[in-house]
């Protein structure tokens, strides 16, 4: 091809104007009543292309797409301009990672303007490619400005040009915007184009309702621009009146077709938005025309089969373009009338011109005519001999079309034959004589509506603002987090017990949405490093930046080259830079980089086996996230994460640059951290299986009830929650704890007991479930354990009202004992005593099941003070009313045979009646009973008229001691009443307890033979208990805890009469439990004794394995003990541990209170005994 093409010489000049210069207003030289017939008058057209994407290492596409349409398509359209939206050059390296000007590139691109189309008009603008690197406008690497077509225009409008075209028939301006940022980083962060306020001045100092239509051009669609608001207030919105369509590039048409219709209409500023796709590989360009000012366009590809490889820089020495081979692209159709209803602007068109136009009206663009000399086409050119069909709704047009110019056809028709209430399509079809062939068809109305573009997800897409998208989406997953991490801070640790309760209540009707609502109320206790961490880090993204980098590698001084990351912009020494990238780049790490792991973090703050998840299969199997297969893809997606941070560093100077100042980097370490080693990481030990519930102690309540567990495991584990949902309601207002040890803490325990696992044994709470859990269950108070026999069903694991347990702070639990008679006189015939009870008081009552040879069973009562105070007078009343006869009172256990005054008894005068009730009274609570120097006891005494005695021991295997009260029915339950503002007063100290269960004991066990047998008396459920002490009776003495003087009394013998267990052959065994339990530091080497000599008795006598960690395991200070063996033997393990911290508690308290004076009575010398914790005075 010559280095120069002929244009025809009837090509005006177009008049350029800044952006300043006030043009007049010209009214339509064609009146409302023109008639669109089949002169060619009244009409214009030019071309617009996008993204050319010239680069000096792409072989396809690229420079080859852009040198074709230079060379064949431009002779063969003949527009009056052409206009270039931006992305001249590619401006990627080889690999297509980092990114710089190349002056190559630039050479090209103006070479073949120049010598490919000299005499043709060309506008154009940069793109977010041109201002790669880019310092500034002023900058030795900014070659637009030397080889840009319109830098001078770009320059003198700073960034805001126009020009005009006027013609007989009306007046038609172009304003062309730069929306390039002024300084430009490096890709990846330089997609976004914005206008500033001052450029949203010059844009609507451009925009002047004076000209038939005015067209605006920019790179960047209006859903990748950020716009400021012009000093009249005026948003991009507002001055999207002023004009008629919007044409922009830039998006390529996106991928996996969404982009393919990149076209709508904007209703508030009743305008067009058309975005072109990209010249870089679809090789698409648009031709536009301005018919009777109606406009329509049509975008066309380039025939890319027919092109073959071509030099990738087509330039010689001499500086000449290596020009391709020629092509013969198809013939090109545009329907100009009737109008594309799709692309109709009913405001700014005349549309009522179709219904009395005279003629169809086309254009045709063909290739056949390239062989004149003058490259015109005169009427009997090559044209003649093309064919041309024409078909309206499917109907082929009565009338033949003939060629009225060089390139418009027109056609007789007669709109009125057509229903203008109706959508109509026409199609036209043209054929060369070369068998080429092309068509075009359109949908038109004849009652000037539109009709709907339906471009589907690309509509949507540029019709949306993805900058406050993005915004809102980042916000939002950060809100929401914060959200889900703050509001269960202000929730105790009874909000999620409760829901653990409903759903262990409910298991049918569980959702997801109530176990991720407990696994966010449980992530403040459980998670709370991971909680901490993520608060401060969302928090950190909101207001710090993020990391320093080298954006601007281009730039010469160190100001230029390096910014500052924040969440709403890019900050460049003092210049602020407000580009949109921020917020994609943010989006994408907030969701993919802190809400995935913090759904991590939440699902392993509470365990699946808790919140009833999974199925009977799945009762033995490990959780997901403890899976193999889960923990993998966990770790593999960590990685790529990290990855992705060091890709960023290598568009940004590196590793050492990047990743020093990165608040991204420290996050991903502590993930990767929290990932490994935290609660449920990778590296730590499996545990045993079944998991078991953390809250009571329990497998999957809903996986025991469909594997078959019946209604006794199911209920069992619902009164363990309820009585832990109890404790922890009593507990959560509290503003001091005591720890183990008893010395005084003025730390705000929110929780109500401290677990590591599954074991919770340092609270009365989990006692309490420890107790009703344990294999001497609870039966219902609704009917005897006789009835529940006769009807054939198995004993029921407790007795509890049907209502969710009350969430009031002053729920009291008080347990008593009673007879096995007195049990059925309490619960009446078929129910009827308990069922006046509660209806008279309003409280939930239990209790526990016979044992066969046991004379004694727990009576619980749990309400509001009051309600328990009435409940007990209302017992009380109806033991007096019922009367037992004469027998033998049960022995107290753990006491000698003189204290049978300790017995309920019911004494009958003719003027009084009175009866004795046995309380079950933790002994860290003793104290606040009796009082300092007995007070308290007198006080109650004196105000009830009760007469008051106090057990000098404990109950066997437990903390619990008896009170016993022997009052008149009012004067009972006005000293319940008394206690019970005790206990709550102080309930904090209940700290540790471990409760009394009844069992039937064996107190020696003489013989090897007798252990063995008495061994195999222990339970071997299944179902791992939380281990009270009193599941191993059978080979622990019942002496309690009243003979501290060793571990040999704890254990029930002789340290010689136990036969030693073998840690291997224990390890063997198949039913291996693993517990951890935390104690405080400065307890542990009471434990561990002199040379590990009371560790190792612990081990020896329980036969469990017992490793000490060395150091705390958090910020309480407490140090956590691993006990792993069987069920037996880890209980028994336990019971010798909390006896030793028990003897060690009591040595110290006797080391740091006065001696009792010669005046007090037993209460008194028991309040020495029995305080919990000494006072500050005391200290």
């Amino acid at each position: 091809m010559d280095s120069s093409i002929p244009w025809p010489s009837s090509f005006r000049q177009h008049h350029h104007t800044e952006k300043h210069q006030q043009l007049p207003t010209s009214s339509l030289s064609m009146s409302n009543d023109t008639v669109i017939g089949s002169s060619p008058s009244n009409m214009f057209y030019f071309t617009q292309i996008s993204d050319l994407h010239i680069s000096k290492y792409r072989f396809r596409g690229h420079t080859l797409h852009f040198l074709h349409f230079v060379q064949s398509v431009l002779p063969m359209i003949k527009p009056r301009f052409v206009v270039v939206t931006g992305d001249l050059t590619d401006a990627k390296d080889v690999r297509r990672v980092t990114s710089q000007q190349y002056q190559e590139e630039w050479q090209v691109y103006r070479q073949t303007i120049e010598q490919g189309a000299p005499a043709m008009p060309w506008y154009d603008m940069r793109g977010n490619h041109d201002c790669f690197d880019l310092p500034s406008w002023q900058s030795h690497v900014n070659f637009y400005r030397t080889h840009g077509k319109s830098a001078d225009l770009v320059a003198t409008g700073q960034g805001i040009y126009s020009w005009q075209v006027k013609e007989s028939f009306g007046n038609y301006q172009f304003v062309a915007i730069d929306a390039c940022p002024k300084r430009g980083p490096s890709r990846p962060f330089n997609f976004f184009g914005y206008l500033t306020s001052k450029t949203m001045d010059r844009l609507a100092s451009a925009l002047k309702p004076a000209f038939n239509h005015t067209f605006v051009f920019s790179h960047y669609p209006t859903t990748t621009m950020v716009f400021g608001v012009s000093s009249e207030g005026l948003g991009f919105r507002d001055l999207a009146k002023q004009y008629s369509v919007y044409f922009c590039g830039h998006l390529h048409r996106l991928a996996a077709g969404l982009g393919d219709v990149l076209k709508w209409y904007d209703p508030k500023g009743e305008s067009l938005e058309l975005e072109l796709g990209d010249m870089m590989v679809h090789g698409m360009y648009r031709i536009v025309a301005v018919d009777h000012d109606l406009i329509s366009f049509v975008d066309v590809e380039l025939p890319r089969k027919q092109l073959a490889p071509h030099p990738v820089i087509p330039l010689t020495p001499a500086g000449n373009i290596i020009w391709p081979a020629a092509i013969k692209p198809a013939p090109i159709v545009l329907i100009t009338n009737p109008k594309d209803a799709r692309f109709a602007i009913p405001t700014k068109e005349p549309l009522h011109r179709i219904q009395s136009s005279s003629h169809i009206r086309f254009l045709v663009f063909t290739s056949s005519g390239d062989d004149h000399d003058d490259g015109d086409l005169g009427d009997g050119g090559g044209n003649n001999n093309v064919t041309v069909h024409i078909s309206i709704d499917g109907v082929p047009h009565p009338h033949a079309a003939t060629q009225a110019s060089d390139t418009l056809w027109t056609a007789p028709w007669d709109p009125t034959t057509l229903d203008p209430r109706r959508t109509h399509k026409i199609q036209i079809q043209v054929t060369t004589s070369d068998g080429q062939t092309g068509s075009s068809s359109i949908v038109f109305r004849l009652d000037n509506q539109r009709v709907n573009i339906k471009g589907g997800p690309g509509e949507f897409i540029i019709s949306s603002n993805m900058a406050i998208v993005l915004q809102g989406f980042t916000l939002f997953g950060i809100a929401a987090m914060l959200t889900a991490l703050i509001v269960p801070k202000f929730y105790d640790r009874s909000r999620f017990m409760q829901l653990v309760q409903r759903i262990h209540q409910h298991p049918e009707s569980t959702s997801a949405w109530h176990v991720w609502v407990a696994r966010l109320l449980a992530m403040p206790h459980e998670q709370r490093w991971c909680w901490f961490a993520t608060v401060l880090f969302l928090l950190a993204l909101l207001t710090l930046p993020w990391f320093r980098a080298e954006f601007i590698p281009s730039g010469t001084l160190p100001h230029e080259r390096y910014g500052t990351f924040y969440l709403w912009g890019l900050r460049f020494a003092h210049e602020w830079v407000p580009i949109a990238d921020t917020w994609m780049f943010a989006a994408g790490q907030v969701w993919l980089d802190v809400a995935v792991f913090f759904l991590i973090f939440c699902w392993r703050a509470a365990e699946d086996a808790c919140l009833g998840v999974g199925s009977p299969k799945q009762a033995t199997k490990r959780p997901v996230h403890e899976q193999a297969w889960f923990r993998g893809i966990v770790v593999i997606y960590w990685l790529w994460r990290v990855s992705e941070l060091v890709a960023l560093g290598s568009f940004y100077g590196g590793i050492k640059t990047l990743l020093v100042y990165n608040l991204l980097v420290f996050w991903l370490i502590f993930v990767g951290y929290m990932l490994c080693w935290g609660k449920g990481g990778i590296f730590l030990a499996p545990r045993q299986l079944p998991v078991m519930c953390p809250i009571c102690g329990r497998e999957n309540t809903n996986m025991l009830l469909k594997a078959g567990g019946g209604p006794s495991a199911s209920e069992t584990a619902v009164a363990a929650v309820t009585a832990a949902i109890e404790f922890s309601e009593e507990s959560s207002g509290s503003t001091s704890s005591t720890p183990f040890n008893g010395s005084p803490r003025t730390k705000n325990r929110k929780r109500a007991f401290k677990m590591t696992g599954f074991i919770a044994l340092t609270n009365s709470s989990m006692s309490q479930v420890s107790a009703s859990t344990h294999t001497s269950h609870s039966e219902p108070i609704e009917g005897s354990n006789e009835v529940s026999r006769a009807e054939g069903n198995p004993p029921q694991s407790l007795a509890l009202d049907e209502q969710a347990v009350a969430d009031e702070q002053d729920q009291l639990t008080l347990r008593a004992l009673v007879s096995t008679k007195e049990a059925g006189v309490i619960i009446g015939k078929g129910g009827k005593n308990v069922g006046d009870l509660r209806d008279s008081t309003g409280v939930k009552a239990g209790v526990s099941k016979v044992v066969p040879g046991v004379h004694d069973r727990v009576l619980t009562v749990t309400g509001s003070l009051d309600n328990v105070a009435k409940a007990y007078a209302f017992i009380t009343r109806t033991l007096i009313d019922n009367p037992l006869g004469p027998a033998t009172p049960p022995t107290t256990p753990g006491t000698a045979a003189s204290h049978d005054d300790i017995t309920t008894t019911t004494t009958t005068t003719s003027t009084t009646t009175t009866t004795t009730l046995r309380l079950l009274i933790s002994h860290n609570l003793m104290g606040t009973v009796i009082g300092r120097q007995g007070a308290k006891i007198k006080h109650i005494q004196d105000t009830s008229g009760v007469r008051m005695t106090a057990s000098k021991v404990l109950l066997p295997q437990s903390t619990e001691r008896v009170v016993e009260i022997k009052g008149t029915v009012d004067a009972i339950q006005t000293a319940i009443r008394e206690i019970g503002q005790c206990l709550l007063e102080d309930k904090e100290r209940a700290y540790g307890t471990i409760l009394y269960n009844p069992t039937k004991a064996t107190n020696t066990a003489t013989s090897l033979q007798d252990q063995q047998q008495a061994s195999r008396r222990v339970s071997t459920s299944s179902i791992l208990r939380t281990g009270n002490g009193s599941d191993f009776a059978a080979a622990i003495a019942t002496n309690g805890f009243g003979n501290r003087s060793s571990l040999s009394s704890l254990s029930g013998g002789s340290s010689t009469g136990v036969p030693r267990r073998s840690s291997l052959s224990a390890l063997n065994n198949a039913n291996l439990r693993t517990q951890h339990i935390s104690i405080p530091s400065d307890m542990v080497g009471c434990i561990i004794g002199k040379g590990g000599n009371k560790i190792a008795e612990i081990r020896r006598l329980s036969g469990s394995r017992i490793s000490i960690a060395k150091m705390p395991h958090d910020e309480s200070g407490e140090r956590m003990f691993t006990i792993q063996g069987t069920a037996e033997s880890n209980e028994r393990a336990l019971y010798l541990l909390y006896g030793q911290l028990e003897n060690e508690k009591e040595r110290r308290l006797r080391g740091v209170l006065p001696p009792p004076t010669d005046g007090q009575q037993d209460a008194l010398v028991l309040e020495v005994e029995d305080v919990g914790q000494p006072t500050p005075a005391a200290l």
